[in-house]
């Protein structure tokens, strides 16, 4: 008996065409045929801290980075910033930002075509140059660096100074010799140590250096070494070879000389005097102040002295 079906209000025979398709739809539990797709395959190459290019095969236009999934090494989905094509789909340069060293996955998907690969973007581990920092001439006002290869571009945000516990502020760092000496400037306090160290990409400083601030000389002892003369002996060794004459005064001495020069050569600081001392002038004082004129320093300036008693030794 053939099925049945109500055609324009009667009873007719179904068409043997429509029974052959039914048979089919049957026999094909119900399935249907997927759309033909087209396999392809791609590479990757140049892969770097700001991206990667893909190789396509065959050429395909038009994909976007919705087209694509980059994963880390640990599964985590990573941002592409733009997928774009000079060559109509042969290669794609995809931007993102990936970390040296480290390997992701990338993976295509678009319809009608099968990506029978999922390569690995290798990063290269970044080249670093190794850096040596020698500090010299320490001082409350900062100090000197020298970068050893000379390396030309280091601002006071590269370098990285530190007291026992915090970080301190670099005012300034200024740069001679192509490089080699960097000269900082920071609000130091005598008789501390800092360390000092340097960041910058590519470049491998090693372990911080010390800023050893030096303590404040003072004088040991001051006495006549003539009638013109008046010879202060510092506790350690000073820098430069002249002061400032009018950063001393002289009292109890009768012909009530002034110092017309100052002489420095290592811990010894030597007076001249504007008029003579006598044996009779018992109460010999001298007084240091600060002027800021070739003030007399070791990177920490001598404190100010307020009325020291000199030996007389004029006979």
């Amino acid at each position: 008996m053939q099925p049945q079906v109500n055609v324009l209000g009667g009873e007719g025979a179904v068409p043997q065409r429509l029974l052959d398709q039914i048979d089919e739809i049957i026999q094909s539990n119900g399935t249907t045929t997927n759309p033909a797709t087209t396999n392809g395959t791609f590479t990757v190459s140049n892969s770097s801290t700001t991206g990667f290019t893909l190789n396509m095969y065959p050429a395909l236009n038009g994909l976007t980075t919705k087209n694509f999934t980059l994963l880390d090494r640990y599964g985590n989905s990573v941002a592409l910033n733009s997928a774009y094509t000079s060559d109509n789909g042969v290669t794609y340069t995809l931007s993102a930002a990936l970390n040296a060293g480290q390997t992701y996955t990338v993976i295509a998907s678009r319809t009608g075509y099968n990506f029978v690969t999922a390569p690995k973007v290798v990063v290269p581990s970044a080249s670093t140059t190794n850096e040596t920092l020698i500090v010299s001439n320490p001082s409350t006002t900062g100090f000197t660096v020298t970068v050893s290869p000379a390396l030309v571009g280091l601002t006071v945000h590269d370098f990285k100074l530190m007291d026992s516990t915090a970080s301190v502020a670099i005012t300034s760092a200024s740069v001679s010799n192509s490089g080699t000496t960097y000269q900082l400037a920071a609000n130091l306090t005598a008789g501390k140590t800092y360390t000092v160290t340097a960041e910058k990409s590519g470049y491998n400083f090693g372990t911080a250096s010390y800023v050893v601030v030096p303590s404040a000389p003072t004088v040991s002892s001051a006495v006549t070494s003539d009638s013109w003369h008046i010879v202060l002996t510092m506790n350690s060794q000073l820098m430069g070879t002249i002061g400032d004459p009018e950063a001393f005064i002289i009292a109890g001495v009768a012909s009530n000389p002034t110092v017309t020069r100052v002489t420095v050569s290592g811990s010894t600081v030597t007076l001249t005097l504007s008029a003579p001392i006598v044996n009779t002038d018992s109460f010999v004082k001298v007084s240091y102040t600060k002027t800021g004129i070739n003030n007399l320093t070791k990177g920490t300036p001598v404190a100010n002295v307020y009325l020291l008693a000199v030996t007389n030794n004029v006979e």
